[in-house]
């Protein structure tokens, strides 16, 4: 694992702690126990001006959701009367599961909407 990290440094503190005139062998020494915790400083350089803006994200994976209607036949077994509304809807739901979804459909006009439990910021 890695991780940024961006120190304030005073220049002459550092120096005169490390015991050392130039700034690159004081800091190097200063990061240098970071080793007995298990962290090595591959490289460190300073940063000239403002502090530097932190990274954005450049991408956003997000779930997304919309409906879409089509028509679908299938046939009733004799036990079900096709007069029995209620019978028909009970015999629907029992096999709604297996029905295939239908091959000519159409997406629903302002259906669609964001999964706000699903954002993946990258």
């Amino acid at each position: 694992m890695k991780i940024r990290v961006t120190l304030d440094v005073n220049e002459e503190t550092i120096k005169e702690v490390s015991g050392t005139d130039s700034l690159n062998d004081a800091v190097s020494g200063e990061l240098g126990w970071l080793h007995d915790s298990g962290m090595f400083v591959e490289n460190w350089e300073e940063i000239k001006g403002s502090d530097p803006e932190p990274s954005k994200p450049k991408s956003v994976t997000f779930g997304m959701a919309w409906e879409e209607y089509g028509h679908q036949t299938v046939d009733l077994p004799d036990n079900v009367d096709p007069d029995d509304l209620e019978a028909v809807k009970s015999y629907l739901l029992s096999i709604w599961d297996d029905i295939p979804l239908p091959d000519d459909h159409d997406y629903v006009s302002g259906s669609d909407h964001l999964d706000e439990d699903f954002i993946e910021v990258r």
